[in-house]
């Protein structure tokens, strides 16, 4: 869970892909049965988002210093 969730949050790098990987990470865990409705949408999803939140972070972090190495030069 936690790489699917951290590269998407990376290719995506956008803060509306924490909520997309919220769902589907839930929605993922019901259809295969791996966990209960109500433990999927609570802890499953929480920790989906906080994982793609370190991948938006990162991709953030890597686009604002190569924005600014641009503009020095």
């Amino acid at each position: 869970m936690i790489p699917i969730a951290i590269v998407f949050g990376l290719i995506i790098g956008r803060w509306w892909a924490l909520a997309v990987a919220a769902v589907a990470w839930a929605v993922l865990l019901i259809t295969t049965t791996t966990i209960g409705v109500g433990e999927a949408f609570t802890f499953g999803a929480a920790l989906a988002a906080a994982n793609a939140a370190v991948g938006v972070g990162i991709h953030k972090a890597v686009a604002w210093f190569l924005r600014s190495v641009r503009a020095a030069s």
